[in-house]
C-alpha cells in the first residue's frame, strides 16, 4: 500500500511539474516566428523569381498581332474618361488594335463619355450589352459580348477594369511578354494606389486574403498548379475565350478571373501570372465601405466555394496575428495572471519579428512602414470580409453589386 502510494504521489507530482514547467508561450513564439520566417522566405524568393514586365516598343519591322481591348462598364463616369485617355495614347502598331467599351446597364453617364470620345477616335467603339440573361453576372456577359463583337482577325482580347490606368506601351509590353512565354492567358498583378488610412490597412491584407485562398504566383504558372488570375487585368487569345467564356462554371462566378483561369488550367492550356507595376496602376476604392461591398462580394467565391478553406484561413490568420498582442494586453491589464512574466517576456519576441516583416512588405507596396502596426487590424477586418461573404454566400442570401445580388 505505501509503494503503491508514493508511486502515485510520485506520479501525480511529476505530472504537475510538467505542466508547470510547459510553457505555452514559448511554444507560441516558436510556431509563429517559424511562420513568419517562413513567408518572409517566399515573399523573397517569389520577388526574385517573378520580376516586373519591362516596358518595351514593338520592334519595328515585326509584324503585330490584332488586339481588341475590351472594357466591362457598369456606373464608371468617374473613371471612364482618364481610363480611355491612357488605352487611346498606346503606341501599339496602327491599325492593329481597337478598343470596345461594354456598356453593363450604367445608369451614369459613362456610355454619354464613351460615345463623345468615339466621334474622335475611330479605335473606339461603344456596344451596349443585352439585359442580362439568367444564370450570368453582369461582368461575365459584358466580357462575353465583347468577345461577341470582337473582330474574328483578333488574335488576343484585353479585359481591362474601368479603374486602371496605363503606360503609352502597355500593349507592346504585355503582348510581346504572351508571346515569348506561349501564354494562353497572361494576367498581370499592376500596381494599387493606397492613399486614404484604410486602403493602407485593408488592400495589402486583401492581397495575402487572396493568396492564402487562391495560390501564390509561383504556384499558378506550373502547369499543373493552382489557377488564379487579376480581373483587373487579363490578356487571353479569342479563341480560347471563345470556348470557355459562356461555361457555366465561368459565367456565373463571381470571381470571374479565378473562375476563367480554372476553366484554362483544366483544359492544359497556358496561365501565367506576372507583375506588371510598370505597366498598369488602379485606385479601386478608397472608402472602407466601399472595399467591404467590393471585397466581400469576391472572397468566397475566390476560394472556389470552399467553406473548409475559408474558415481555415480566418482562423489561422486570427491565431497568427491577433493572439499575440491579445496576449500582450490581458498580461499588462491582469496582474494576478500566473504566466503574466512569461506572457511579457515572449509577446515581444513573437510581436517584433512579425511586424518587421509587415513593414518590408509595407515598403515593398509603397505605403509607409508605421502601417506595419496596424496589421492586426488588417486582419481583423479582412477576416470579417471573408467570414460576412462565406455567410452570405452559404446562406443563400448572396452578395450584392451595383444593384443586383449574386447567389
Amino acid at each position: 500500500m505505501s509503494s503503491r502510494g508514493w508511486n502515485v504521489r510520485t506520479l501525480e507530482g511529476w505530472k504537475v511539474g510538467t505542466f508547470r514547467r510547459f510553457n505555452i508561450h514559448a511554444l507560441r513564439t516558436l510556431i509563429i516566428n517559424v511562420i513568419t520566417a517562413s513567408v518572409a522566405l517566399g515573399f523573397a524568393a517569389n520577388r526574385r523569381r517573378n520580376r516586373d514586365l519591362e516596358v518595351r516598343l514593338w520592334p519595328s519591322g515585326r509584324e503585330a498581332p490584332f488586339v481588341q481591348i475590351i472594357i466591362p462598364a457598369r456606373d464608371e463616369e468617374r473613371n471612364i474618361a482618364a481610363l480611355l485617355e491612357t488605352l487611346l495614347a498606346q503606341t501599339y502598331p496602327r491599325g492593329r488594335w481597337g478598343i470596345t467599351l461594354i456598356d453593363d446597364g450604367s445608369t451614369d453617364r459613362t456610355v454619354d463619355i464613351g460615345r463623345a470620345l468615339a466621334e474622335v477616335y475611330t479605335q473606339l467603339r461603344v456596344v451596349t450589352a443585352s439585359e442580362l440573361p439568367e444564370g450570368w453576372t453582369g461582368k461575365n456577359h459584358a466580357m462575353y459580348t465583347g468577345y461577341k463583337s470582337s473582330s474574328e482577325d483578333a488574335e488576343w482580347l484585353l479585359f481591362v477594369d474601368a479603374d486602371t490606368r496605363h503606360v503609352p506601351d502597355m500593349l507592346s509590353s504585355v503582348v510581346l511578354r504572351g508571346e515569348e512565354t506561349g501564354a494562353d492567358l497572361l494576367s498581370l498583378v499592376i500596381d494599387v494606389e493606397m492613399e486614404t488610412f484604410w486602403e493602407r490597412v485593408l488592400v495589402p491584407q486583401v492581397g495575402e486574403l487572396y493568396t492564402l485562398l487562391v495560390g501564390t504566383m509561383d504556384q499558378v504558372n506550373r502547369a499543373n498548379g493552382k489557377a488564379a488570375a487579376n480581373g483587373q487585368f487579363m490578356l487571353i487569345r479569342r479563341m480560347l475565350y471563345g470556348e470557355v467564356g459562356a461555361l457555366d462554371e465561368v459565367k456565373g462566378d463571381v470571381a470571374e478571373d479565378r473562375a476563367l483561369a480554372q476553366a484554362c488550367k483544366s483544359r492544359r492550356h497556358n496561365v501565367r501570372l506576372e507583375y506588371g507595376h510598370k505597366i498598369a496602376r488602379a485606385r479601386v476604392y478608397s472608402s472602407l465601405s466601399e472595399m467591404w461591398a467590393g471585397y466581400s462580394k469576391t472572397l468566397f467565391w475566390a476560394s472556389g466555394h470552399n467553406t473548409v478553406r475559408a474558415l481555415v484561413v480566418a482562423l489561422a490568420l486570427a491565431m497568427y496575428a491577433l493572439i499575440p498582442p491579445i496576449a500582450l494586453l490581458f498580461a499588462l491589464a491582469n496582474r494576478r495572471y500566473a504566466q503574466r512574466r512569461r506572457a511579457m517576456i515572449h509577446a515581444p519576441l513573437q510581436i517584433v519579428p512579425m511586424l518587421a516583416f509587415r513593414a518590408v512588405v509595407c515598403r515593398s507596396l509603397g505605403v509607409p512602414v508605421i502601417y506595419a502596426f496596424t496589421y492586426p487590424l488588417g486582419v481583423a477586418v479582412g477576416d470579417a470580409m471573408l467570414l460576412f461573404s462565406l455567410f452570405r454566400v452559404v446562406s443563400g442570401k448572396g452578395v450584392k453589386w451595383k444593384g443586383r445580388v449574386y447567389k
